[in-house]
């Protein structure tokens, strides 16, 4: 993660409680409840991933919850596209809420490790994916075999 004292001073952590502020301000009274409490529920998500990695005493620890708060924020936009699609939030708000989306993922990205970064998940699991498959190809009878 960056070189923060603490969680609050990050930037993606500060930047997904404006998220979050904006989303609760304007579902505050929404009759949707379904859609507001889990918008809401992803969006507290990423704050509290930042949070919680922060504290992990390792890098491999930190780069999960890195990993986890990016899908969460994945989730938000995902979600960002219906509320536009049903005019259930302004235009700007909408695009203001993608901006913040958009700003947090860099920063997330840019706080995890190279290796997490290349591969797009946890460290390690790369040589994993690759073991796997090949002792499932080595396990499999041949289709070619007479």
């Amino acid at each position: 993660m960056n070189k923060t004292a603490t969680f609050e001073e990050s930037k993606a952590w500060q930047r997904a409680g404006e998220l979050l502020a904006l989303l609760e301000t304007h579902f505050g009274d929404s009759k949707r409840f379904w859609f507001k409490d889990q918008l809401l529920r992803a969006s507290l998500s990423i704050m509290n991933n930042i949070a919680e990695g922060h504290g992990r005493p390792t890098k491999a620890d930190r780069n999960r919850y890195l990993v986890i708060a990016k899908g969460s924020c994945n989730e938000v936009r995902s979600m960002l596209h219906h509320a536009r699609r049903m005019e259930y939030m302004t235009k700007a708000d909408v695009e203001r809420a993608f901006g913040l989306c958009q700003e947090i993922g860099r920063l997330l990205f840019s706080y995890m490790s190279p290796t997490t970064r290349r591969f797009g998940h946890l460290p390690g699991f790369g040589g994993l994916l690759v073991v796997a498959s090949w002792i499932e190809v080595m396990l499999t009878p041949s289709s070619f075999a007479g």
